[in-house]
């Protein structure tokens, strides 16, 4: 069996890493666990970008957001490792972000995403 160990999901803009829940501004069970793997994921992205990245489910970083497929990988499927991963920019560019940053914003979200999978890999039984 091949079970489903983590949900990411890619939009721009915002410097972002949000968890569930998004629909409400209960915490979920294990929120401690993805604020902690949201923050290493922030703090690999920054030391490759420069940029500064908010962690935190979304009513707690910026606002009630309901029809999510975060919040339905976790309800329904029972993912643990849910994120929402807010690209640059915070509002210079916007959805507008120039060619010459997609390259560098590709590699350092790529690295915040490895070194996810890595601490992931760690905590599975084999």
């Amino acid at each position: 069996y091949i079970f489903l160990q983590s949900y990411l999901m890619l939009h721009n803009y915002g410097q972002k890493i949000l968890y569930p829940w998004s629909y409400t501004k209960h915490r979920i069970p294990d929120w401690k666990d993805l604020q902690r793997m949201g923050e290493t994921m922030a703090r690999t992205i920054e030391a490759s970008s420069g940029l500064d990245y908010a962690v935190g489910s979304a009513p707690h970083t910026q606002y009630l957001a309901s029809g999510g497929s975060d919040d339905w990988a976790r309800g329904e499927m029972g993912v643990k490792w849910v994120f929402l991963l807010e690209l640059p920019d915070k509002g210079y560019h916007g959805f507008l972000l120039p060619a010459y940053h997609i390259a560098p914003t590709g590699r350092s979200i790529f690295r915040g995403i490895r070194a996810m999978a890595v601490k992931v890999s760690h905590t599975l039984a084999y």
